[in-house]
């Protein structure tokens, strides 16, 4: 474990050479990056191993930490890679941290010989103080990074609640995503490209349109974010010393953002009563070129919404826009551009859009003309937006710091080109690090299907096996015998109502339930209250012996009284590492990711150590959010640019976006069966009037895979 330090690390993003070099120059604490794979950022360049083993041992020269992101969401196909990928980190880059997603990637790491931190990536959706007790128990977990959604007051109650062993880490600047992270299924749901695994094609961007006459400005892009920025409010986290770390979001920037970004935060941190310096970094976060920004939720009393149709939302500085005739068109520019420049005209949806590299110097109000093959096809008024910038300082800087790592490596280090100096040959690890044996069955367990319903009909079939939703409201009923499905989402602030309601369930005999969380287990540990819960020690320890000694006795039949607990399909578990780890954690069953493709799915029970469900049909969640979009009106049909149709509705302290189709697995129920799937999933979700189901094959990533 890194000594803790008194004021908290200042994280800066990097997706290339120059941007980590950048940080570096700005005095950043650590640099967070990704490889080329396993990353959920992987529309960046990233690094091959060999360039990282050079940056890092840079940046360490400098004291300067680095911690890698291995926070997407893995493949069953995919860990013979991901073994030798934490092999050769740790035996050719030794980094400080990686940044994890799946907890099964935690476990792993350490049978490899990681001896730095384990951070859990804002992937991992650890949102509620009481989260903080099950994340503490696992071997190497030393920070957490908090969700972008929570207020001052939230983030207090996560610190109130956090272990001495663990900090906290909070977004302060960078890009908002609209969908919780680690709950958006979007960008994989419309063709495979899961947000999960560093995919997003960011749908959450285009423009949509509610055709609702009283609907004002129901056009535009109104589930885009403004950019997160705390700025002045920072001094705010200063206050609370389990922050350990501030975040600046951004690996797809250039050294540009990342300078600016990092020179500001370290203002704000190191001179937060300083006046003059509070307006120096204000002015460095205006010319960061980022989008216009918002302090979102952080002020619970003074909250501002992230939504807007009305202001640009385009990535980049908005700084001219396209004038002209029909036969000749110009960009007239509101700012000085230097040569260098990297300007993008169009939003990055727009087919015509294009990126150009300004050759000249151009003063504020210049009409510049437009390359012959771009001029006919731009409409009048469409924004241009500058992208990135040639600073001569900062170029200088980076000139020099290139000029260092040349006297490193014995050669330019080319961007994509592998550094010969200090490699080490791979060697093939033991196959046997994440050998899972195969759990058995339950004797006479039999395949079943289970409905579960947002709200229970007044009649049910008495052959039907029943689950239900909980939710806060107090009207609710629940199936006596049924399954009770805890929620995907839960904030500090109503933790406390939701665990009260596991616990009046537990006192009133209920004993199935499926947690959409992992963390939720947390809520089934109180033996005093509930005489037959078996507490064990709460380890997770690295070794493959299961829940025998670092578990509970929790996998048997609700029938004996005692519990039955599976892994909701919201824990995202596509690999038997991941479930290996639910089990040791004390779970007896797993709903698998409804993201997979036909051979994940197939691949899976073979090497499971707990016995399997599946999503078979109904309304799957295109995204869960904490907001929903002004200028629309829930549960009416909201058009997309190519013709999908979704709508949104309130559930609880959440807002979930449907697309107007479901899953429809059914005809390969008998597959799946086969394969040794015993619990078969079917979502009855309420369809608001006026939303019409499409009839479509509903296959999500069957067929394709998942990307």
């Amino acid at each position: 474990m890194h000594p803790v330090s008194e004021h908290p690390q200042i994280l800066a993003p990097a997706g290339n050479r120059d941007s980590f070099l950048a940080a570096i120059a700005a005095g950043a604490d650590a640099v967070y990056c990704g490889l080329k794979r396993f990353s959920a950022r992987m529309e960046a360049k990233n690094f091959s191993i060999e360039e990282l083993a050079l940056l890092t041992d840079f940046a360490h020269e400098k004291g300067v930490e680095v911690f890698v992101t291995l926070n997407s969401l893995i493949r069953t196909d995919e860990l013979d890679d991901l073994q030798r990928t934490i092999d050769a980190l740790v035996r050719q880059v030794s980094p400080d941290a990686l940044i994890v997603q799946d907890l099964g990637v935690a476990t792993l790491a350490g049978k490899l010989g990681f001896r730095g931190d384990i951070h859990l990536s804002t992937l991992a959706n650890v949102s509620f103080p009481d989260a903080l007790k099950t994340v503490s128990s696992i071997p190497g977990v030393r920070r957490v990074v908090l969700p972008r959604e929570l207020g001052i007051d939230e983030i207090r109650l996560m610190a109130e609640a956090c272990p001495k062993d663990i900090g906290l880490e909070v977004f302060v600047h960078g890009a908002l995503c609209y969908g919780v992270s680690g709950r958006c299924y979007w960008s994989s749901f419309l063709g495979g490209k899961s947000g999960l695994r560093g995919a997003c094609v960011q749908p959450c961007r285009r423009r949509y349109i509610q055709e609702k006459p009283e609907v004002k400005g129901s056009a535009g892009r109104a589930f885009s974010c403004l950019d997160l920025s705390l700025d002045v409010l920072t001094k705010v986290l200063l206050e609370i010393p389990q922050i350990r770390g501030w975040k600046i979001e951004g690996r797809k920037k250039g050294p540009h953002y990342v300078y600016q970004t990092v020179s500001a935060y370290r203002l704000f941190r190191d001179h937060s009563k300083d006046s003059a310096a509070r307006k120096q970094a204000l002015e460095l976060l205006e010319n960061a070129l980022g989008r216009p920004t918002t302090h979102y939720r952080f002020l619970d009393h003074r909250p501002q919404h992230p939504l807007s149709v009305v202001q640009q939302t385009g990535s980049g500085k908005r700084i001219g826009k396209i004038v002209g005739t029909s036969k000749k068109r110009f960009m007239l520019t509101f700012e000085t551009l230097e040569p260098g420049d990297t300007i993008r005209v169009g939003y990055e949806d727009d087919r015509f859009h294009s990126l150009l590299r300004i050759e000249r110097l151009w003063i504020s109000g210049s009409r510049i003309p437009l390359p012959a093959d771009a001029s006919g096809s731009l409409n009048v008024d469409t924004p241009v937006f500058l992208t990135d910038r040639k600073q001569r300082q900062l170029e200088s800087v980076l000139q020099t710091m290139r000029g260092e790592l040349l006297g490193k490596s014995g050669h330019p280090m080319i961007e994509g080109r592998q550094p010969s100096s200090k490699h080490i040959p791979s060697r093939q690890p033991e196959s046997t690090v994440f050998h899972i044996r195969r759990g058995r069955p339950k004797p006479g367990m039999k395949a079943s299907d289970v409905t579960v319903y947002r709200r229970l009909p007044e009649r049910l079939d008495r052959h039907t096996e029943a689950g239900s939703w909980l939710s806060t409201d107090q009207r609710q009923t629940v199936p006596r015998h049924g399954w009770i499905w805890l929620p995907p989402v839960v904030w500090p602030k109503d933790a406390e109502q939701w665990h009260s309601g596991v616990a009046s369930l537990l006192k009133h005999g209920y004993r199935r339930f499926v947690l959409n969380m992992p963390y939720q287990i947390e809520w089934f540990r109180d033996t005093r209250r509930f005489g037959n819960l078996q507490k064990g020690p709460r380890r997770y320890d690295n070794d493959q012996k299961g829940s025998q000694e670092g578990g509970r006795s929790m996998r048997v039949s609700s029938r004996d009284g005692k519990l039955e607990l599976w892994a909701g399909p919201f824990c995202n578990a596509a690999n038997p590492l991941a479930i290996s780890m639910l089990k040791r954690m004390g779970f007896s069953g797993v709903i698998v990711s409804p993201e997979l493709g036909q051979a994940d799915y197939l691949a899976l029970p073979e090497r499971s150590p707990l016995p399997l469900g599946i999503v078979l049909s109904g309304c799957w969640p295109l995204s869960i959010s904490r907001i929903a979009p002004e200028s629309m009106l829930a549960e009416e049909p909201i058009l997309s640019p190519k013709g999908e149709i979704c709508f949104f509705k309130h559930v609880d302290q959440s807002v979930w976006v449907y697309p107007n189709w479901e899953i429809h697995l059914e005809a390969h129920r008998k597959t799946l069966e086969e394969a040794g799937y015993r619990l078969f999933i079917h979502l009855k979700e309420p369809i608001p009037k006026g939303i019409f189901l499409k009839r479509r094959p509903g296959l999500w990533n069957w067929e394709h895979g998942l990307l």
